[in-house]
């Protein structure tokens, strides 16, 4: 999953260069806070939103609701790897536009005249409120001013306490959280890569929105105090306004006022928080309630709409429906409410798909039917007098589900569903409901929710809102009885794992089922590799015997039971076969057998299982292979059925053993073609799975494109094996010479040799496994001399010969235990024999089955060397050169200096004559040039330049084709033309697709509209100086967040590593000024390495968030500091 470090501010260092300073990473005192759902897919596996409500009431809640204690109910228990946001809810509206806690909510705010008076953010009283324990964390709550207290920043005030970090207040005791306790909601949130927002409203508290959202000083209090929630840590706001317009709330009507009202606040509340910070509105469902907003301009400022697509039906209904019908249900009236509809109706208005957000909800309506309970029946209301509503009347069966008011939590459905309870499933609204006498529950299920979130990949959305979080926790052990913040590590979350599975790609759960289908794709793929060691493979023969002959093992599965597979990461099952109408077989040996004990004890153990495809026996296996690299058509063919039979087997991965090309010809050429075809149909189905392909040990080594095959493959096995010259895998054959195929010769006759060759063709080490000898070197299998080896194993260790590392046991060259790990000193650390000292990706061996059953003492081998058992010290972290002055500067100002104009020269009733003028004030002549810009109008016979056509508003326009043609500098370019429609001035210029503007704005200029701040000055004291403030688009004046820290899973040359990263947002307005970013081990940062600009995200509104990355991964550092520094440029 994506970690993100929390950023902490540091004083910046006056220097040349200005410079502002990053924590190193500290995400593992937070290792132990947070629950392991064990989910088959994380927010990483979709890259979509999913926003859970966290609300801070639930955690009263107790075991009279099927909950282990009070308390449980809280951030603690969460698995962060499942969302993305977190929006912590509610506070409420004041009548003077000021927030509040929502436990300072006015209990009688339902009775007409009355109204919320303005309290505290938070409330102070901890022992009447959760507010601190969720903020901050577990407390221990002092009456004193000790030491321990001053020094985490509380001091006397007003009686009470006053907290000068944050200028929080409130009555004794002090809520104070000792060192090691476990953490508050945004600190642990922040570690875990999740952001938070606080969500404002909620049904019984937005009385007083209209008034504020319409009132410039009501709107400018509750702005300010948006932006204290800000500065305490909150990543953004989510308004839950419910409703603006001529609509009932809760004791208040709108009116359509605030509709226009709404995009002022929005548009206020933007500026002042700026563009890093979220901003998010829940929406109502009813297209009634979405008619009267401005969505062109809402949509451009909310960064996520998300739609409240449940409460459809409730006790307020005349007859039993569904909560959250997906679709309306069959006989269902016009107008009937569903997602789909809902979801439908902003996309006919052009809302963007990527801003909406549907909603799933993880609980249940129930209603009290007059007669049998039935889908459609009638209810049977009563008055009755609640919280928040007041008197009402209702048909919520409030006997059936105490103490959630008729809402149950999906948890406590299913605690008591099997009390009497008819599950049934509605097919048409794809939802399930549940009937008991005349009770009714209508609640979504692992299905339901699995199809909503087939709806949102299929339709493209942005993403997702959970109401709540908390309403399909189901405990595990509580780790602690006496902490108020209970916490179970082992919380199990079903629907949220569903969710994510389903968005993933995944197959939707069977009905009745719970929880997640199987992964579509690999199970235990690339991204699941380690990354901070060697990876260890292992082939699987379905041909092979004790013997290590070509016979055929058939106790399935207790043969693979029994060997030794926890010492490897990765297991390859051989061999399929590949057949020359680019179909696979399964019947060489024992392998349809084999192939499914493999893939079952693999995925026991946490392992990727791959298919290896061909090996050296048939013959007319290598026979099929060059029929199928010799035609496109096969090739893909051959690549498709590779998918498939991942797919139905549940691979993680394929491996290409063609044994061998037979010419460094036209056969080389076909074998990159044929892997070239096979890489790209597998990714394009899953990038997760891996593939490799293998050959050696040097002859046929000719005939591999090395140089090409590097991009076409996650890994290539070498076989260190089969050189027979008497030795079986000799590491060094100093003196000898071994030509190959294409007329060349290895450096010498060796593992080394074929290594180093390999490498000297330009293929990456991190991608090469070096394959070792279980067997002789005349065949016999290690187990055939286990024994002997084992009763004279000191002697057998002194006569390992020092260039091959191998020892004659019985007659024959074998790789003892012993010298195995020689072998690996020799490959895997920094005494490497390979050329520059290189170091490899991992080791493998051939094959697992050659071992002894009973003392599987090669692969332990393994393990303890990985272990680190006879293992060398490790290497030390690299150690990159500095970088010069003046190098790895980036800079991202919009193209400038380049403006265009429309002169209307005539006009009648259908159109008019236009030229467009082009000024070039960009420093350079533009000897070619393609503009598009936005203008309602059309154009035909274009003259002094050429037409692109319009798609939708924007017209494309290049430079004239005359020979000689350029547009100086400081000249202007006219191209004339025949529109029709209104003439209006050219918008949203772009340059060759990128947008332009007329220069951008300048340091000077920027600093001036702040009062003069100079390019050094931290006036706001956020770490950051003016200078980075004006390249970040931040405000200079107020504490603001700019760049971040994070560790990231990238893909760098084809392997997956976790990589110390900082993101650096960018305002493509601000001229003149360039930045890099440098990283070191040290506070004092010496030395000093460029980090490198990975990726570049474009957030609209000429803003940009680029993600730099360290040179190396992360696990090859123990810690990581980096700093921004600035200058400006000319």
């Amino acid at each position: 999953m994506n970690i993100r470090a929390r950023p902490t501010r540091l004083g910046p260092p006056r220097a040349a260069c200005l410079m502002a300073a990053l924590v190193a990473l500290a995400t593992s005192a937070f290792a132990q806070w947070g629950a392991d759902s064990q989910p088959t897919r994380t927010t990483t596996s979709h890259g979509r939103r999913v926003i859970g409500y966290v609300t801070q009431w639930d955690a009263w809640k107790g075991t009279s609701a099927g909950l282990p204690k009070q308390g449980f109910l809280n951030h603690l228990n969460l698995d962060y790897s499942q969302y993305t946001h977190l929006n912590f809810s509610f506070f409420g509206v004041a009548q003077d536009g000021s927030l509040h806690s929502g436990d300072y909510r006015n209990p009688n705010l339902w009775q007409t005249n009355t109204i919320q008076n303005p309290a505290p953010l938070f409330h102070g009283d901890i022992y009447s409120s959760w507010d601190y324990y969720l903020l901050w964390g577990e407390l221990s709550p002092q009456w004193n001013f000790t030491a321990a207290v001053t020094n985490a920043g509380f001091e006397p005030y007003a009686g009470g306490w006053r907290h000068t970090p944050t200028g929080l207040t409130g009555p004794m005791p002090v809520p104070y959280k000792p060192p090691g306790n476990a953490p508050g909601i945004l600190e642990l949130a922040h570690a875990k890569g999740v952001k938070v927002l606080a969500s404002i409203g909620g049904w019984s508290m937005c009385k007083h929105f209209p008034e504020t959202a319409a009132d410039p000083v009501k709107r400018a209090r509750f702005i300010a105090d948006c932006q204290k929630l800000i500065a305490l840590g909150f990543d953004g706001i989510d308004l839950d306004w419910e409703y603006p317009g001529p609509f009932a709330g809760m004791n208040f009507t709108g009116t359509s006022a605030d509709f226009t009202n709404f995009l002022t606040l929005i548009t206020e509340l933007r500026a002042a928080i700026g563009p890093n910070k979220a901003i998010t509105s829940a929406m109502s469902a009813a297209p009634a309630k979405l008619a009267g907003f401005d969505w062109p301009a809402v949509s451009a400022i909310l960064d996520s709409i998300n739609l409240m697509t449940y409460d459809f039906e409730g006790g307020w209904s005349d007859f039993a429906g569904h909560n959250a019908a997906l679709y309306p249900p069959a006989g269902s009236p016009p107008g009937t409410f569903s997602c789909a509809g809902t979801v439908q109706y902003l996309l006919g208005l052009g809302v963007p798909p990527a801003k909406l957000a549907l909603g799933l909800p993880f609980y249940g309506r129930g209603v009290v039917c007059n007669g049998p309970a039935a889908l459609g029946a009638p209810t049977v209301k009563v008055a009755r007098t609640i919280q928040p509503d007041g008197p009402i009347l209702t048909a919520a069966d409030f006997a059936s589900w105490e103490p959630f008011d008729a809402t149950p939590t999906y948890q406590r459905i299913t605690q008591l569903m099997g009390s009497g309870w008819t599950r049934h499933w509605d097919n048409v609204a794809r939802v399930p409901y549940l009937t008991k006498g005349t009770s009714f529950l209508s609640y979504d299920d692992s299905r339901s929710l699995g199809e909503k979130a087939k709806y949102v990949r299929q339709q493209n959305l942005g993403g997702v809102i959970v109401w709540t979080a908390y309403g399909d926790l189901r405990a595990g052990t509580l780790s602690s009885a006496t902490s108020k913040l209970a916490f179970s590590p082992a919380t199990d979350a079903p629907l949220i794992n569903v969710v994510n599975s389903v968005l993933a790609g995944d197959p939707v759960p069977p009905d009745g089922t719970e929880g997640p289908s199987p992964a579509a794709g690999p199970l235990r793929g690339l991204d699941t590799l380690p990354a901070n060691r060697p990876i260890v493979a292992g082939y699987l023969n379905a041909l092979r015997g004790p013997t290590g002959q070509d016979q055929i093992i058939t106790n399935f599965p207790a043969a693979v039971q029994a060997a030794n597979l926890e010492a490897f990461d990765l297991l390859l099952s051989a061999f399929a076969e590949p057949r020359a109408d680019g179909t696979l077989g399964t019947g060489l040996g024992a392998f349809a057998s084999y192939l499914p004990a493999v893939v079952a004890e693999g995925h026991a153990l946490n392992k990727s299982v791959l298919v290896s495809i061909g090996g050296a026996y048939p013959a007319s296996l290598a026979a099929n292979f060059a029929t199928i690299a010799a035609s496109p058509a096969l090739r893909q063919t051959f690549a498709s059925n590779i998918v498939s039979f991942l797919q139905t087997h549940q691979l993680d991965g394929v491996d290409i053993d063609y044994e061998f090309p037979e010419n460094a010809g036209a056969a080389r050429t076909n074998f990159t073609l044929l892997m070239q075809t096979i890489y790209a149909t597998v990714k394009a189905a899953d990038p997760r799975y891996i593939v490799m392909f293998g050959t050696g040990p040097g002859w046929y080594l000719g005939s591999y494109d090395f140089a090409a095959l590097k991009d076409h493959c996650d890994f290539f096995f070498y076989f260190g094996y089969d050189w027979k010259n008497p030795h079986n895998g000799p590491m060094r054959k100093p003196g000898s010479v071994q030509w190959t195929t294409a007329g060349d010769t290895l450096p010498q006759a060796s593992v080394k040799g074929g290594l180093d060759y390999v490498l000297g063709k330009g293929f990456p080490a991190n991608k090469i496994i070096c394959g070792l000898p279980f067997y002789g070197s005349n065949n016999r299998s290690w187990s055939a001399v286990r024994n002997l080896y084992a009763a004279n194993q000191a002697a057998y260790d002194a006569a390992i010969e020092t260039n091959a590392l191998e020892v004659l046991i019985d007659g024959e060259w074998f790789t003892s235990p012993t010298a195995l790990k020689r072998k690996l000193d020799a490959l895997l650390t920094t005494n490497s024999v390979l050329a520059g000292g290189v170091i490899l990706r991992g080791v493998g061996c051939w094959e697992i089955g050659h071992e002894h059953a009973s003392a599987p003492d090669l692969s332990t081998a393994f393990a303890e060397w990985i272990a680190g058992t006879n293992a060398p010290p490790p290497p030390p972290p690299p150690v990159d050169p500095p970088p010069g002055p003046n190098e790895g500067w980036l800079r991202h100002a919009l193209p400038g200096g380049l403006t265009l104009g429309l002169e209307v020269v005539s006009s009648w009733g259908s159109g008019f004559e236009g030229r467009l003028h082009l000024t070039n004030r960009t420093g350079a002549a533009l000897p070619t040039w393609t503009i598009q810009f936005d203008a309602p109008f059309t154009m035909s016979s274009i003259w002094d330049g050429v037409y692109g056509g319009k798609v939708g508003a924007t017209h494309t326009v290049s430079n004239p084709t005359w020979g000689g043609y350029t547009l100086a500098n400081n000249a202007v370019g006219t191209v004339g033309f025949i529109g029709g429609g209104t003439p209006a001035q050219p918008a949203n210029l772009r340059l060759n697709g990128q947008p332009v503007s007329s220069g951008g704005t300048n340091f000077a200029t920027w600093s001036a509209a702040f009062g003069g701040v100079g390019p050094s000055d931290d006036a706001d004291r956020d770490g950051r100086p003016a200078l980075i403030e004006f390249l970040n688009g931040t405000h200079p004046n107020q504490p603001d967040a700019g760049h971040r820290a994070v560790i990231r899973s990238l893909a760098v040359s084809g392997v997956t590593n976790h990589y110390f990263c900082v993101i650096v947002p960018a305002d493509r307005t601000a001229a003149h000024v360039e930045y890099r970013v440098l990283a070191a081990t040290n506070l004092n940062f010496t030395p000093l390495r460029l980090m490198v600009p990975h990726q570049t995200n474009d957030l609209g509104n000429q803003r940009l968030e680029v993600l730099w990355r360290d040179t190396h991964p992360l696990a090859r550092r123990t810690q990581t500091f980096a700093r921004v520094q600035a200058r400006l440029v000319p």
